[in-house]
């Protein structure tokens, strides 16, 4: 962890936030939302649903843990919900996979044309990149966003009273720290000797 890094332990139920977005600064008015989930259940590898989500009945699915989503405040940049951002996911999770089958198949066709003394054709090449950087695209917009990345909920203990926060804006850490005297604490990380 560096030292821009910070663990807090905090109150879930109660947290002040500071009035500007944890990605860049700027006044926050609007909310953006990260996922909640305890470590314990991140581990087992458990199957998530967003709290909101429900089977086609309207009853929760049994066995499944509750993603609870953690709204914060953005500006409207950085303003993406978690609910948002799962609609988005898995569709860009497909046309990743589906760019990366294409590639493959390109790349294949390149090296067999290569290997066989073929004359490779400049828009073989224009294909495989724009096949790359379409892969690249639905891996940005599936994978987590810049407030995510900013913010990570480490742990919740199992009531939700507490959760553990890793923060990677330090300003923001130290002001959402004096905002919550009583409630947030910062704590040292556990180094294991392995």
């Amino acid at each position: 962890m560096s030292s821009g890094e910070y663990l807090i332990r905090i109150k879930s139920r109660r947290i002040v936030y500071p009035t500007r977005c944890p990605v860049c600064g700027k006044p926050a008015d609007q909310e953006g939302s990260i996922p909640a989930i305890s470590a314990r259940d991140r581990e087992a590898g458990r199957n998530v649903t967003l709290h909101s989500l429900h089977t086609f009945s309207g009853k929760r699915s049994p066995g499944f843990s509750n993603v609870t989503p953690l709204r914060i405040p953005t500006c409207e940049r950085h303003a993406m919900k978690f609910e948002d951002m799962k609609r988005f996911g898995v569709p860009c999770g497909i046309i990743g996979v589906l760019f990366v089958i294409i590639a493959i198949i390109q790349a294949l066709s390149i090296l067999r044309s290569f290997a066989t003394g073929l004359e490779i054709g400049l828009m073989d090449f224009i294909f495989l990149l724009l096949v790359l950087f379409g892969l690249y695209v639905a891996t940005t917009l599936s994978g987590p966003t810049t407030l995510q990345r900013k913010i990570k909920v480490l742990d919740i203990s199992p009531g939700f009273d507490f959760m553990i926060l890793l923060i990677k804006n330090s300003d923001y850490a130290e002001e959402l720290l004096h905002l919550n005297p009583m409630m947030a604490e910062r704590v040292l990380p556990i180094h294991r000797n392995e």
